[in-house]
């Protein structure tokens, strides 16, 4: 979802440009995040909320570079903006 912005990319600098921006938006929707679990859960279960969303980020993270690094040979930057945008997309349509 974030990810789709930088399809758009033009080059290095605009593509530079714009996940920038995406790592913006990311760093604030992050703490944000942690805020919202820590008030929904009572003190005993947020430990465990709050270590599944830190993991689960860690995870998304290393499953962005690896199919970055699998896709970008293949069909270069946009190419791989588009895969791990459809990425973003399925794993915010899971059930959960």
């Amino acid at each position: 979802m974030h990810h789709g912005l930088c399809f758009f990319a033009r080059g290095y600098l605009s593509a530079l440009i714009l996940y920038t921006l995406v790592a913006l938006a990311i760093g604030g929707s992050y703490t944000t995040g942690l805020m919202l679990l820590s008030e929904h859960y009572p003190p005993h279960r947020r430990g465990l909320a709050t270590g599944l969303y830190i993991a689960s980020s860690s995870l998304a993270y290393v499953l962005s570079l690896s199919l970055s690094g699998l896709t970008i040979p293949a069909g270069g930057y946009r190419l791989s903006f588009f895969v791990t945008c459809l990425a973003t997309v399925l794993g915010a349509s899971c059930p959960g």
